[in-house]
C-alpha cells in the first residue's frame, strides 16, 4: 500500500542505558525505515559508558533524532512511562524501541497499515499493534527465525484477554500504539515490572490489537537486556509461574481503578485467584487451566503445572 501525504507522524521512543555495544547499530536500522514520517527520542537513563557520545553524534547528523537525558536514574519500566507521557499526542503513533535490536526496513511502514486500519475500523478506541520476531545473539547470529513459533505462541484475531493474563506474548519493541491507549494507559502502576504486560493487557481489555505475523524485528538475546533478565534465577525455591513479577499488584491496581466490564472482571478475577498465595496448588492449577491462561501446547501446559506443583 503507498504511503499517503497526509500520514500520521510517527515518534520512536528509543529509551537506553548503557547501550554503547548496540545503539548505533539500532540507530542505523532505524533509519533504513521506508516508512519516512518518523522522529526517534532517545530517553538516556544516566548512562555512563559512550552511549551519550554515540547519541550525541546521531542528533549532530539528522534533525529528526532527539536526545533526552535522565537527572537520576529511573529504571526501564519509569523512563518508558515518562516517555509515552512526553510523546504522546492526537496527532501521533508512538512506536517503543530497545537499545539493542535491529530493526526491518519495513517494519513502521507494516505497523502504520496496520494501525491505521485499525483505527479506521474502530474510530476513538485504543489500539495496539505488535508482531512477531526473529532472536539472535549478541553476534547478530539467528537463535531462532520466530519468536511465535520457539515460544509457542498463538494469537487469534478476536479478544484474548486470557492469554495476555497468563503468558502474554506481547513484546513491548515491537509496539506501534495510539494517543488514545497512551493516554488510558497512564499512569503506570507503581508495581509494574514490564511496561508491556501493562499496555497490552489496558488494549486487550478495553481496545483493539493487530498481530502481524511476520518478523519485523531482531531480537537480540544477550544477558544484559531487560528481556533476558525477565527469567528468573535457577533457585531451589521457584515461585509459582506468573508470580514472580508483581502481576498480583498489577491487576489490583487494574480492577481498582478502571471500569471494568462483567465478564473481563471475571476473567480477571479468576487470574487474581489464581495468583493468590493462600490457595492451594491443585486450586490454582485448575485455575490456570479453566480459564485459558496456558499456551495449548501440551508439553508447555505440563512444564508450567510441574513448576506449579513443585513450587514453594
Amino acid at each position: 500500500m503507498p504511503i499517503k501525504s497526509n500520514s500520521k507522524l510517527i515518534s520512536i521512543a528509543l529509551c537506553s542505558y548503557q547501550g554503547e555495544k548496540f545503539l548505533a547499530q539500532q540507530l542505523d536500522s532505524i533509519l533504513t525505515q521506508s516508512y519516512p514520517y518518523f522522529e526517534v527520542h532517545i530517553f538516556d537513563d544516566v548512562s555512563i559508558d559512550a552511549t551519550l557520545e554515540i547519541a550525541k553524534h546521531y542528533q549532530k547528523n539528522y534533525p529528526h533524532i532527539y536526545l533526552h537525558q535522565n537527572k537520576q536514574r529511573l529504571g526501564f519500566v519509569k523512563n518508558f512511562e515518562q516517555a509515552i507521557k512526553r510523546l504522546s499526542s492526537v496527532n501521533t503513533y508512538l512506536a517503543l524501541s530497545d537499545q539493542d535490536d535491529i530493526w526491518h526496513s519495513n517494519k513502521l511502514e507494516r505497523c502504520y497499515q496496520a494501525l491505521s486500519q485499525l483505527e479506521q475500523e474502530y474510530s476513538d478506541m485504543p489500539c495496539l499493534v505488535h508482531s512477531d520476531l526473529k532472536m539472535i545473539d549478541s553476534a547478530g547470529k539467528v537463535i531462532h527465525p520466530s519468536f511465535f513459533r520457539h515460544k509457542k505462541i498463538e494469537f487469534s484475531t478476536e479478544k484474548s484477554l486470557a492469554k495476555i493474563l497468563g503468558y502474554n506474548g506481547v513484546m513491548g519493541n515491537t509496539l506501534l500504539i495510539n494517543y488514545q491507549l497512551a493516554q488510558l494507559a497512564l499512569p503506570f502502576p507503581k508495581s509494574l515490572k514490564y511496561h508491556d504486560y501493562w499496555l497490552a493487557l489496558v488494549n486487550e481489555t478495553f481496545g483493539k490489537r493487530k498481530t502481524l505475523h511476520t518478523t519485523l524485528i531482531s531480537y537480540r538475546i544477550h544477558r544484559h537486556n531487560a528481556s533476558e533478565n525477565r527469567k528468573a534465577h535457577p533457585t531451589n525455591h521457584q515461585p509459582p509461574p506468573f508470580t514472580e513479577d508483581n502481576r498480583k499488584e498489577t491487576l489490583a491496581y487494574l480492577l481498582s481503578h478502571y471500569d471494568i466490564n462483567p465478564k473481563d472482571k471475571r476473567i480477571m478475577t479468576a487470574f487474581y485467584h489464581y495468583l493468590d498465595s493462600n490457595r492451594n496448588k491443585i486450586s490454582r492449577a485448575i485455575l490456570l487451566l479453566q480459564h485459558g491462561f496456558l499456551r495449548r501446547h501440551i508439553w508447555y501446559r505440563l512444564r508450567v503445572l510441574r513448576k506449579l506443583l513443585m513450587s514453594k
